[in-house]
């Protein structure tokens, strides 16, 4: 038996005011495509940040602190890595910008004599010709093969750093594509930067390298066991920003600032000093 309540007529308008409406057959499309959007976000998992507190692995660290060398080794197996992937984002974002330049003058000298002799036209088809052509084979490439490698990277590379692991984020084909279709675009000269994809490509780097192995060529090393958890790739993943930042600007100060201030919701004292040592390198 249902409550009639006795409300006076100002409370009761009041009320429906309140209430919110009640969906309709024509409603329905809407109310049925929520689930369809939600899948979209299926994609997108929480990277395990927080302390480990099993059992297992409070037994671990007691064996480690137990063995001072074990712990020292593994400092300076994260000191090695940290030196390594300087190195190697250095001399990648040297190649990146040189292949892109050398890209670039093929194609200028390709039109230039046909400028100086007169064809005009032809220069002027086979030079658009050209930069539609690599306009076209980098976007395939993005839109078919991987299209994580659209834009920047540096939402991704932001959402790494707070916890969001985006599917397909540091994966070798994306790293591949990434970089094929950034020097593709640079050499077609569309109004791109090739700052903001190194400052990506130098995070999947380090991060990549701190794991010591491969799901994509499946291998993968022991001793960088005690390295694969979502931890310390994330410190990698900070250390290969700020030093991508470095090797596109030639500011390792700003390189560490840029991944304080802008990306990373996560610090302490040793990430600060090797992610100076990384964007020095």
């Amino acid at each position: 038996m249902g409550v009639k309540w006795n409300l006076p007529e100002r409370m009761r308008s009041g009320a429906q005011m309140l209430m919110p409406p009640i969906p309709s057959e024509s409603d329905s499309d809407i109310y049925t495509s929520v689930p369809e959007s939600v899948e979209s976000f299926n994609k997108v998992e929480s990277l395990d940040y927080d302390p480990i507190e099993n059992y297992p692995y409070r037994a671990f660290r007691q064996q480690v602190s137990r063995k001072p060398v074990e712990g020292i080794v593994i400092e300076l197996r994260k000191w090695c890595v940290t030196l390594i992937a300087g190195l190697i984002t250095g001399a990648f974002a040297y190649s990146l910008s040189r292949a892109a330049n050398k890209l670039a003058q093929v194609k200028f000298d390709i039109v230039s004599d046909w400028v100086l002799e007169g064809r005009t036209w032809v220069s002027y088809v086979t030079f658009t010709a050209f930069c539609v052509g690599l306009v076209t084979i980098s976007s395939i490439l993005v839109a078919y093969v991987e299209p994580v490698a659209a834009g920047s990277g540096i939402t991704e590379t932001k959402a790494f750093l707070n916890g969001a692991n985006v599917a397909h984020t540091i994966r070798i084909r994306t790293f591949v594509i990434t970089t094929i279709s950034t020097i593709l675009s640079n050499a077609a000269g569309l109004f791109l930067g090739k700052e903001e994809p190194i400052v990506r490509l130098s995070s999947i780097i380090a991060s990549g390298m701190s794991q010591g192995g491969s799901r994509t060529l499946r291998f993968g090393l022991k001793s960088f066991a005690t390295l694969r958890n979502d931890h310390e790739k994330r410190d990698f993943f900070a250390i290969g920003a700020a030093a991508g930042v470095s090797a596109a600007f030639g500011a390792p100060i700003g390189g560490v600032l840029f991944s304080l201030e802008e990306s990373s919701s996560f610090w302490n004292n040793d990430l600060t000093w090797r992610m100076f040592f990384c964007s020095v390198v």
